[in-house]
């Protein structure tokens, strides 16, 4: 389906929705507000406004197995975010916090934890440093050829051919500095990084390792993106009664 930004939409309605998704770029979920630090423009020449929240509402293509209403906001997520205290029951930020500093990730962090309601749940994603290092030491390199393979033939994926290789240094470069990236990590670096945000046991969270599509919160895990499952550590945060800001 295609859709166009409705200036004269009830934008009301968005207190009905129960996540927030981070990073969306253009892979935008229902249910949801989608944020993305870039802007969109409509077929009709109707174009998102940075912190102001748009509906797009399905054209007359609209299938009825494709939502007919989404969500998306402009805005940059290592700024404070426009949404009051305990206002989500969900947060999910795929391929998101490898592309900003590890101080900004602190702060995201932070304000992920004080959106979310007492026992919501924060699901992270990110390339896994440790399936890349134990990759550029495997002889037969199966991992960088499997991936190579994922991220050109996937659907909207075939330009990637024309800067990705299977060289294992080729592959380490490009994790660290392509894309954008500005920070990599493993699983103990993304749980410094929450506990440096208040994402502690004495604070009432915990922080719990998941993987493609399975977690302790089903319906979120489902969202995970395909082109994304074989490279990524996935975490689950959840913050109890107790949670201090």
């Amino acid at each position: 389906a295609t859709y166009r930004i409705d200036k004269e939409a009830n934008k009301d309605l968005v207190e009905e929705i129960s996540g927030l998704h981070v990073g969306s770029m253009l892979a935008f979920k229902a249910n949801c507000v989608n944020i993305d630090i870039s802007g969109i423009e409509d077929a009709h020449g109707t174009s998102s406004e940075m912190g102001s929240l748009s509906v797009l509402v399905a054209d007359e293509d609209w299938e009825p197995e494709t939502p007919n209403i989404l969500y998306f906001m402009q805005h940059d997520g290592t700024k404070p975010f426009p949404f009051r205290t305990n206002r989500f029951e969900w947060i999910i930020a795929e391929h998101f916090i490898e592309h900003i500093t590890f101080a900004e990730a602190i702060e995201f962090l932070k304000e992920s934890r004080r959106m979310l309601i007492p026992g919501g749940t924060l699901r992270l994603s990110t390339p896994d440093l440790a399936i890349y290092a134990a990759a550029f030491f495997d002889p037969a390199q199966r991992f960088f050829k499997e991936h190579y393979k994922l991220m050109t033939e996937a659907p909207g994926m075939e330009a990637n051919k024309q800067f990705m290789s299977t060289r294992r240094a080729d592959m380490f470069n490009q994790i660290f500095y392509g894309y954008g990236h500005k920070h990599i990590y493993d699983e103990l670096e993304l749980r410094t990084a929450a506990e440096l945000a208040g994402w502690t046991h004495s604070n009432g969270c915990e922080v719990n390792v998941a993987s493609y599509r399975k977690g302790d919160n089903e319906d979120i895990a489902q969202l995970d993106d395909v082109v994304h499952q074989d490279e990524s550590i996935y975490l689950e945060l959840t913050c109890g009664m107790t949670s201090q800001y």
